[in-house]
């Protein structure tokens, strides 16, 4: 997928083209698109987040006082 927003709605319509099904349907996805995207940039981040933390832990370049600051 392109890395810009309504990116994939471009993909969709290529590969929609690709199998036989109209172009036209993507209109469909304008509306759902951006609901998606919001879970994908979610999902994205979190994993981003913990991915960071659980390698600074792994590699003892995590500050536990800090992170665990009320």
């Amino acid at each position: 997928m392109p890395t810009m927003p309504g990116g994939s709605i471009i993909a969709w319509g290529s590969v929609f083209g690709g199998i036989g099904v109209p172009p036209e349907t993507t209109v469909v996805f304008f509306c759902v698109s951006p609901v998606l995207d919001m879970f994908e940039t979610m999902t994205n981040v979190f994993c981003n987040i913990t991915s960071s933390v659980l390698l600074a832990k792994k590699f003892d370049m995590l500050d536990e006082k800090i992170y665990n600051i009320e």
